[in-house]
């Protein structure tokens, strides 16, 4: 009976405008940590609105991080120490970001939805340098609520994390496959960094 709750539970939990599984930062902090790297989950198109997009971090070989669900109009700010992490947006398919970061830098991932078969697919493309120059990606920026996951959005990890895990590698495969363009914005280098944080 849970193998079929369990995945109803998963789409009435990731449909709608808004995640049940976030909350809104009313008076978010828009400092980088010292000595830290703040890479931050923005999403600002409507297309696939209805879907949500969870969002995880590799933790090691056998584990993953939930860093938050990406909807329309949010962004996910997630702090980490200096180094290299794999990040992994699941849909119908399964997208991996490759980051490489520095310390005191903050870095900008766009969730961008595509068409799918049964719902959206989606993938994460890293800000280029003009990009993160041009007012109105700023603005697009501004705009986006900053979210943080809640108490239900930890119980619905716990369930999933499983899957998440599977999405990541199957995004690891797809990733050693890429080339060219689609290879270099799904890769973050450590000077691409801001000094702070868009708001």
């Amino acid at each position: 009976m849970k193998k079929i709750l369990f995945p109803i539970l998963a789409a009435l939990l990731l449909t709608g405008c808004a995640s049940p599984l976030m909350d809104p930062i009313k008076t978010p902090d828009n400092t980088i940590p010292k000595d830290k790297a703040v890479i931050t989950f923005f999403r600002t198109s409507s297309f696939g609105g209805a879907i949500q997009a969870p969002v995880a971090r590799e933790k090691n070989e056998d584990d993953v991080d939930f860093v938050g669900v990406s909807s329309t109009g949010t962004q996910i700010r997630d702090v980490v120490d200096p180094g290299e992490y794999n990040y992994v947006v699941s849909g119908e398919n399964a997208d991996v970001l490759k980051a490489n970061v520095e310390a005191n830098k903050a870095y900008y991932v766009r969730v961008e939805p595509r068409m799918g078969f049964w719902k959206a697919r989606f993938v994460l493309y890293k800000l280029t340098d003009d990009e993160l120059k041009d007012a109105k990606q700023q603005q697009k920026i501004k705009d986006c609520q900053v979210v943080e996951l809640n108490e239900g959005g930890k119980q619905w990890f716990d369930l999933y994390q499983g899957e998440m895990r599977s999405k990541l590698l199957i995004g690891k495969e797809k990733y050693k496959k890429l080339e060219g363009d689609q290879l270099m914005i799904r890769t973050i280098k450590p000077e691409e960094g801001l000094d702070e944080l868009i708001h």
